[in-house]
């Protein structure tokens, strides 16, 4: 007996068929790995790629409750899921708010007209670098042309003798508010109105001409938030203060004007051209306007030296100095510089540029300026204003 019982299991053990199988066949394992590469393939899938992914990827499974369905109900309607606002490509269109237009704000016709003439300012050196805003003047609604010159002094534009506009950013109104009001202060000593533009805008923009879908307005923050809104008040108040403190010429109008785009301001600088432009038709100095070729003439010498003089800005003493030398219009007698120029950039102007011929002589030639005409220099001034 006990012999039958080895000879049957030396039977199983070297017939391999009948040997108990305590393994799982290679074809099995060849199908899990297969399995576990499929689903690890799917979980690739869902790893997040940066982290702002991983942490939107947390924060979805934080926020997702999952609650079983009871057996008891299974036609329970689901529950509506949360739909993700829309993410906008561009801002919405914006306006200028109530709050913060006065008698002295302009705004734009509601209906647009593009510009059948074209017009040449002079433009600073900085203005000049605003490639998005110069092309946007340049443009078939506007058809402004710049001129340009280094400095204009405080101002960015100068249409006329007696106007100029200066443009200034509204998301940095709030920390600028003092140096504002004294440029403005300062320049309304040589102008009889000025146009101050806020750009409700980054001013990144003015600089970036379009790319190739045409657009250069993406999304961008809200111009017009209480702090600057405040900021605005408080400027026109400095402004004010200043004119009845005597540090601004109370003859200079400053008018305010909100450019929600780059094209908005240009074409505010067309608007405020066009009114200088009819009221210069009525008047003599309507010989400065039409299509100024002249205007494209290089700057002479001593134009600059005219410039600084008070009262004076470039656009005068270009007119001034227009097929002549600053030392012919300083030979010149002030009766004949009345008569020649007072139409064209104002008698005020003429008088100042006499303080200044009589201050060159004494600088210059002392001897030659009599004690009493120097000393009765400011009764003649007084006499002309």
């Amino acid at each position: 007996m006990y012999g039958y019982m080895e000879e049957q299991q030396h039977v199983v053990g070297s017939d391999p068929e009948n040997r108990p199988s305590h393994h799982t066949p290679d074809i099995s394992r060849e199908e899990t790995d297969l399995t576990r590469a499929t689903k690890r393939r799917k979980l690739d899938h869902l790893v997040p790629t940066s982290a702002r992914d991983l942490f939107a990827t947390f924060i979805g499974l934080r926020n997702k409750g999952v609650v079983p369905m009871p057996a008891s109900s299974p036609d329970r309607p689901e529950t509506p899921r949360v739909q993700k606002a829309p993410v906008l490509a561009k801002s919405p269109p914006r306006t200028t708010p109530e709050e913060v237009i006065d008698q002295n704000t302009v705004l734009l016709p509601a209906h647009w007209v593009d510009a059948t003439i074209t017009h040449r300012y002079m433009a600073s050196l900085s203005l000049i670098q605003k490639r998005a805003l110069v092309q946007e003047l340049q443009g078939d609604a506007c058809r402004v042309t710049l001129v340009e010159r280094c400095s204009l002094g405080g101002c960015d534009i100068i249409v006329d003798p007696d106007r100029a506009i200066i443009f200034a950013s509204l998301f940095a109104l709030p920390t600028q508010i003092e140096a504002l009001a004294e440029r403005i202060s300062g320049e309304s000593w040589r102008y009889n109105e000025i146009l101050v533009v806020f750009e409700a805008y980054p001013s990144a923009r003015s600089c970036r001409a379009k790319d190739k879908n045409g657009d250069r307005d993406g999304l961008g923050p809200y111009a017009y938030s209480p702090p600057i809104v405040k900021a605005t008040k408080r400027l026109r108040r400095i402004v004010s203060i200043a004119e009845g403190c005597g540090t601004k010429d109370k003859r200079c109008s400053v008018i305010w004007a909100f450019a929600n785009g780059i094209e908005e301001a240009a074409k505010m600088v067309r608007c405020f051209g066009e009114e200088a432009c009819a009221r210069a038709m009525q008047d003599v100095a309507g010989e400065l306007w039409g299509e100024r070729e002249w205007l494209e003439e290089e700057e002479t010498e001593g134009e600059a030296d005219l410039a600084g003089v008070e009262g004076m800005n470039a656009f005068a003493a270009f007119v001034m100095l227009y097929g002549r030398t600053l030392e012919d219009v300083l030979d010149m007698s002030p009766e004949s510089r009345a008569e020649e120029f007072g139409g064209l950039v104002g008698q005020e102007r003429v008088v100042c540029l006499r303080v200044f011929d009589l201050a060159v002589l004494w600088l210059t030639d002392t001897h030659l300026l009599g004690e009493a005409e120097w000393d009765t220099r400011e009764t003649y001034v007084g006499s002309e204003i």
